[in-house]
């Protein structure tokens, strides 16, 4: 397995902790990757004769397909070698992260690769929370062509929003309920705030392809299996930022990556509101 170290990405651990908000659309996907060649794969062997019946001593050759099925079932087989990529995330610093904690979780995915994506997955429900003016969670991987709603469960007012590039929206002012929703359709990283409240603020991620998943409270994760070749994965956390890391994906080999990731003291950095201006100096809603 050939695995080497990338840059990180525009969200390094510096800029992750929410900068402003214009800016997001520069990092909005990582460069597309060519595709590795495959190698050749032996062909199986033709199955012998089963029927038990005596043969002449001259020997012959076995009988050729004339539908060219055997062929075509070779080229399925080497098309469906798919391998899955393991590894860990690791939080270096002073600072514990309790990866336990779905406010701390890590997502894990692939960037710059498109591939299908099933409708079971574009319909599941995507959800982000607006409860005692912070987003639940603060962090999530959204197919591209997905919807995800917004539901406000305080007795307070809402304007979800986001400036970035062409997934930028706005939800405008809502109270409690079901909220609004939104399809993100293009590749990126999506800074989420209210217009009324300038301390919260979440992560979405949106990918072109399936290839995602959460680390475990071990920071374990195990991404589905993947065709050959080479892929660069990414890890992101809602304080540490991004980091990134080829990889090389080979028949009859595992990848077991090891991502190390480092979060600083945490502080909201000042970002504009929808309209790019500052935000209102206001009292502290109380409810």
């Amino acid at each position: 397995m050939l695995v080497a170290w990338c840059p990180l990405s525009a969200a390094s651990d510096s800029d992750a902790e929410h900068p402003e908000p214009k800016a997001v659309g520069q990092v909005s996907s990582a460069a597309p990757l060519s595709d590795a060649t495959k190698p050749d794969a032996p062909a199986n062997p033709s199955e012998a004769s089963t029927d038990g019946a005596a043969r002449p001593s001259t020997a012959t050759e076995p009988a050729k397909d004339p539908t060219g099925s055997a062929d075509m079932a070779t080229e399925q087989s080497e098309a469906s070698v798919a391998i899955p990529i393991k590894g860990t995330v690791r939080f270096v610093g002073r600072r514990k992260i309790d990866l336990a904690d779905e406010d701390q979780r890590v997502a894990v995915f692939i960037v710059g690769r498109q591939s299908d994506i099933s409708p079971e997955s574009l319909d599941k429900p995507y959800v982000v929370v607006t409860k005692k003016k912070q987003f639940n969670p603060r962090l999530m991987v959204v197919p591209r062509g997905a919807t995800v709603r917004f539901p406000n469960r305080d007795p307070i007012i809402h304007n979800v929003f986001s400036v970035s590039g062409e997934n930028r929206f706005d939800a405008g002012r809502y109270s409690r309920g079901e909220g609004a929703t939104h399809v993100f359709t293009h590749e990126g990283l999506v800074r989420i705030y209210c217009n009324v409240h300038h301390s919260m603020s979440a992560l979405l991620y949106v990918i072109d392809n399936p290839w995602y998943t959460y680390a475990d409270s071990r920071g374990r994760f195990e991404l589905p299996p993947l065709p050959e070749g080479e892929y660069t994965v990414a890890a992101v956390h809602h304080l540490a930022g991004m980091v990134r890391r080829k990889v090389v994906i080979r028949a009859g080999e595992t990848p077991d990556l090891e991502l190390k990731m480092s979060v600083r003291s945490f502080r909201i950095k000042p970002h504009l509101n929808k309209d790019g201006k500052p935000y209102r100096k206001r009292k502290s809603d109380r409810y």
